[in-house]
């Protein structure tokens, strides 16, 4: 598969995402209050303004006649030197999913992956996984943060999280991936989320582990975003 067949392939499994968000957070708004339904009214409207934008590259990419090919014509492999206890990848709409994808593909030959999932249905991003080239959903351990399936861990619940997260640091070689802390921004505010990044950060730092906090660019979103980039020790660039 070409570099440009692999692009168009993850773009339209990023329509496929931003549909379904659209469809799931009209189902949710059926049962909430009035307030809630107006917030919830503004993240539809937001996300079907992703699905425009996610449909305006599909055309661009039918159309495109360029060379397409990535720098060093090869995905980044990451070192123990590359790794840090708290770590944080901010990426645009576009690349977001194939920044994760490529992030756990170039890690997981030397942490084992517990990706937490918030607000997400684990199997779609299973099914991501298994369309990704290089990377099984075997080598991943999911959490399922969201009001769905079985085992959950509840979203409304930021101690509930905290506590999975520091028990899956039990694991030797546990690399924690979230994903995406902007999300949390739908049941919390912003004050708690960056108390708790901050909490666990310090957390995995003494207990000499690791989290990796994913951040979609968002002008809404833009004052947060900059508050957790300077509680982390790093910030991944792919």
């Amino acid at each position: 598969m070409s570099d440009i067949e692999e692009f168009k392939k993850l773009v339209e499994r990023q329509q496929r995402i931003e549909k379904e968000s659209v469809e799931r957070y009209d189902e949710y708004s059926k049962v909430l209050d009035e307030d809630m339904q107006k917030k919830v009214k503004d993240i539809i409207e937001d996300e079907k303004e992703h699905v425009e934008i996610v449909g305006g590259m599909l055309e661009l990419i039918e159309d495109y006649e360029g060379s397409f090919e990535r720098e060093n014509g090869q995905k980044k492999l990451f070192s123990e030197e590359d790794i840090y206890s708290a770590m944080i990848l901010v990426s645009d709409l576009e690349s977001y999913m194939y920044d994760i994808l490529e992030f756990i593909e170039g890690i997981n030959d030397i942490r084992d992956i517990k990706y937490l999932s918030y607000n997400k249905i684990p199997s779609r991003i299973k099914q991501e996984l298994d369309e990704s080239s290089g990377i099984s959903r075997e080598d991943v351990t999911f959490l399922n943060c969201s009001s769905e399936g079985d085992e959950n861990i509840d979203p409304d619940s930021l101690t509930d999280i905290s506590l999975a997260i520091k028990e899956s640091f039990e694991d030797e070689k546990a690399f924690v991936l979230v994903d995406n802390i902007t999300t949390f921004t739908s049941k919390h505010p912003e004050e708690s989320i960056v108390n708790f990044v901050s909490s666990l950060n310090d957390n995995a730092r003494e207990r000499d582990k690791e989290v990796l906090w994913v951040a979609v660019e968002s002008d809404e979103y833009k004052e947060l975003v900059n508050k957790l980039v300077q509680l982390c020790d790093k910030k991944i660039e792919l």
